[in-house]
Formats: C-alpha cells, structure tokens, sequence
C-alpha cells in the first residue's frame, strides 16, 4: 500500500510526532510505500530521512495517489481531502476531546481514540461509534531492554515531565526521594532537559514517574512505573493493572490519587521488583509496534480500502 501518514508537526520528539516516525519505520519494514508529511518540519524530520530512509515532505510536495492517509490531527485533513478527493481517510485522536469536535470532511471513515474513554468522547460528539481503540505501541528495536535486574531496594529514581505545568511536581517528587534515600534525576521539556531516546534513559533507573507514550517507554525500558503527572497519581505497574493503564494511555483518566507528598511517598514505597519486571515484560508482549502494532494498522488500511465505515451510535447510548 501507498501509506500517507499526516502530522502537524514534525520536529520535535513529542508523542504524537514519535507515534508517527515508530508506524512509518514499522509499515516501511512491512514493504509498504510510507509517506510522512507536516506543514512544520524540523530536525525530526531530517532524522528520519538521514537514518531511516523514510519519504518527508511538505505537503504541497506528496506525490502520486496514496491508498490510505492516516491523520494524526486534523491540520491537514481539508487540505488532503481537495487534493486527493477520493483517498478514504483515518484519524488517529491522540488528545482531548473538545466539546465541539466535528469532522471537517467526508473522506474521514473511520475515528479512533488511543483510549477507550476517547472513544465514549468521540461517540458522543460524533454520533458514530469508533469500532476499535487504537493506542500507542513502542519500537522496541530502538533500545535494548534492562539487562542488570531490578534491586530489591530502589535507588534512582527518574520523573518525565512532557507538560507544561509540573514544578509542584518536581517539587513533591524531590521531598519524596529525600525521605526515601533515592537519587532523583528529571528529563524532559518542562524541566529543560530533553533526551534523544527515552527508553534508553528510563532502563538505568529503578522507578519512574511518567503518564502518557512516556509511560510506555519507561516501563518497556525494564524499570518499574509510576504513572503520574501534576494532575494525579496511579498506582505502581503490576501485571494485575496493566491492562487498565495501558488501555487507558496512562494518563489522567487511569489516576485514583491526588498529587499529595504523603500519596507519593507511600506509593513509591509499595515498589516491587519481581512484580514491576512482570509487568515490563507483559507489556513488551502487547506494544510491540514491529509486530503486534503494525498488523494492528495494517488491518485498519485494509478496511478502509474494502469500503467498511464506522457505526452510527444508536439513540440513548454512551
């Protein structure tokens, strides 16, 4: 297939923009034509020309007639809709969803959120009901995984800040590491220290505070996860949980705690090393983009290119 996958950005290592380079890497693997395009490049962009070989143009540059575009956000869906009028189309929704959320054009068939409760969200904006979630998978062949095991005592901990707000944050989070002897260490742009590869940071930590496709990262790197963020807390990752935060991204909506010094401490301390590295592994089974994810994708192209819409929601539904 001739795959358009379209972001509004791609410059910088942000999840939506990593989404995008991880399923284009894994359909051109595939033997797919893979196309990335965004009115803003930069150098993410260039890296993923220069080591990945992948096509990264603007969009006034798209070539020939693709099969199926995928659409991270709706920047360039009425653009792409006039230029290639008779494309069927897929939006991936990696945000929140506003109360006016609307379809700008017919060419998108099929919606999806990358958590269930985008889903319900979407359903009710929409009145059509998503048939799937399609959430966010891990290139594993970019890390290797942690090859020391977990200590039975944590000693390093690392917190990922991809938001805007988060100095209460880092602040509970150094108290938190002083009372319970840990060295704390945090990456990321809201605390002006960007990494090039995350999971290859997170694996030389025991725990990590992290929500989101950083979430993700952190625990397939092989340490034990906390999922947080300054809007709440979860629990420590356990192969018990990790289905309701993996299904939920990891963020806000999968929180049962408030953002409280003494929530924090008395969840960093329930840290188990056996169970965070069951947890790890399992999710290494599930979100591998090189497999499970991109068979996943590949399944929804097909579909669409058969003709097949989502499903008006029946009156009175969630």
């Amino acid at each position: 297939m001739r795959i358009v996958i379209a972001n509004e950005r791609l410059a910088k290592r942000t999840g939506t923009e990593l989404a995008a380079r991880d399923l284009g890497c894994a359909l051109k693997a595939r033997g797919h034509d893979v196309i990335l395009t965004a009115p803003s490049l930069g150098p993410l962009a260039e890296e993923l020309r220069l080591d990945e070989g992948l096509q990264v143009v603007e969009p006034d540059q798209l070539g020939p007639r693709p099969d199926v575009i995928h659409l991270n956000d709706l920047c360039l869906a009425q653009d792409l809709a006039a230029r290639f009028p008779d494309v069927p189309m897929l939006l991936q929704w990696h945000r929140f969803v506003p109360e006016d959320f609307a379809l700008p054009v017919p060419q998108i068939v099929r919606t999806c959120g990358v958590t269930p409760r985008m889903n319900r969200k979407i359903a009710r904006r929409l009145g059509v009901e998503p048939e799937q979630v399609l959430g966010n998978y891990v290139d594993l062949s970019r890390f290797a995984p942690r090859s020391a095991p977990l200590p039975d005592r944590p000693r390093r901990l690392l917190l990922v800040g991809q938001q805007k707000r988060g100095r209460r944050l880092l602040v509970l989070a150094t108290l938190a590491a002083r009372i319970l002897g840990l060295k704390l260490t945090a990456v990321g742009p809201r605390y002006f220290r960007r990494v090039e590869n995350l999971p290859a940071v997170a694996r030389d930590f025991d725990i990590a505070i992290a929500s989101g496709r950083s979430a993700l990262e952190c625990l397939a790197a092989g340490c034990a996860l906390l999922p947080g963020d300054p809007k709440g807390l979860g629990e420590l990752v356990t192969p018990g949980n990790l289905e309701r935060y993996r299904s939920g991204n990891f963020s806000q909506s999968t929180f049962d705690a408030p953002l409280k010094l003494g929530v924090l401490v008395r969840r960093l301390r329930s840290y188990d090393a056996v169970s965070a590295t069951k947890a790890s592994q399992a999710l290494r089974e599930m979100a591998d983009m090189a497999t499970t994810g991109v068979s996943d994708f590949e399944a929804v192209y097909m579909s669409l290119l058969q003709g097949r819409r989502s499903k008006p929601v029946l009156s009175g539904s969630d």
